[in-house]
Order: C-alpha cells, then structure tokens, then sequence
C-alpha cells in the first residue's frame, strides 16, 4: 500500500514511513481514532479541517485509503512550492514540502525563503528535519533487510 502511494505520488517508501512514524508512531490506533484533539485522522494525521469531505467519507479508516490521500496531500505542496519563482535545490523542495505537510505551503515556503528554516512554525520547531533523519533511518533499516535476503 505504502508503495503503491509512493510510486502514483514519486515519493519514497521510507519518507512516506517517516511521516507516518512523525505524526503516531504509525500507530493502528489511529485507523479507528482521531487524534490531535479529534483534528487528525489516520497514522498520517490527515486534517479534518482541510480535508473534512474525504474525513466523513470514512476512507481514513482504511490504511491504504489514509497514505494514498497523504501522499496526495504531500505531492499537493510540492507542486504548490515548485510553482514559486525561486530557485531551489530538489534537497530545498523536498524539506520544505515536508515541513508544508505540517504546517502549510505558503508559511513553509514564507520561513524558508526569509529565515531559511522552514521549520519554524511546525509542530516542534523540527518537523521537516525530524522526518527526514527519520526517513533516513528507515532508508538505512530497509536496505540493510534487502541486503541480507
């Protein structure tokens, strides 16, 4: 499922992992919960007050359902951040739409561009830079698996 979304969207498997890891620990409980005081729904914590249509549809409920629309949601922001008129490095867009995954494209991109840190209003002050270490922690444990089979 996780690689399927991944492919559609051109993400890793491992980032799309990282997200899940940063916003529950990718916890099942949240397939049959909300969490975030009832604002996120899934393991990827997809808003309700951004996507309250797709929320009442029940679809976060099913996991497969949950990381297609967050790798949507993802893909939304890069495309939201590459149609600005600066020129970045794709390392720049990938942290940046990381960092808009959790707290918009318009403030990531705004902090990126005047302070360099697109962090700064994300959960944490750290989004962007803990789901890419986390990310790469993945990365690190699924080649290492590959390897030995």
């Amino acid at each position: 499922m996780i690689r399927a979304a991944a492919d559609k969207y051109e993400f890793t498997v491992e980032l799309l992992l990282a997200i899940g890891s940063r916003e529950t620990n990718l916890d099942p409980q949240y397939q049959s919960h909300p969490g975030d005081f009832g604002h996120g729904f899934s393991m990827w914590q997809i808003d309700i007050r951004s996507f309250a249509e797709w929320i009442k549809t029940g679809a976060w409920r099913d996991v497969g359902a949950a990381v297609m629309k967050a790798a949507e949601i993802l893909d939304s922001k890069r495309s939201a951040i590459k149609s600005k008129n600066f020129v970045w490095s794709g390392a720049d867009v990938e942290r940046v739409t990381t960092a808009a995954y959790n707290c918009g494209s318009g403030i990531a991109v705004y902090n990126f561009s005047r302070y360099q840190d697109p962090d700064r209003a994300t959960t944490g002050h750290d989004y962007s830079a803990d789901v890419l270490y986390r990310r790469d922690v993945f990365a690190s444990f699924l080649n290492t698996t590959k390897e030995q089979q």
